[in-house]
């Protein structure tokens, strides 16, 4: 169980508040596209929202 591919896409979280500081929407963005895999992984896969 090493980092399967569906974790690449929270490394491009940064991009997203490059040089602009922290607005609530975009850490909710953020977060969610972090949590979407994981959740994924954890409940196989129930929560198709993306």
């Amino acid at each position: 169980m090493s980092s399967p591919p569906s974790q690449v896409p929270a490394s491009r979280i940064p991009l997203l508040g490059m040089g602009k500081p922290p607005h609530r929407q975009g850490l909710v963005i953020a977060v969610v596209h972090t949590s979407l895999p994981l959740v994924n992984q954890t409940f196989g896969a129930n929560v198709r929202l993306a």
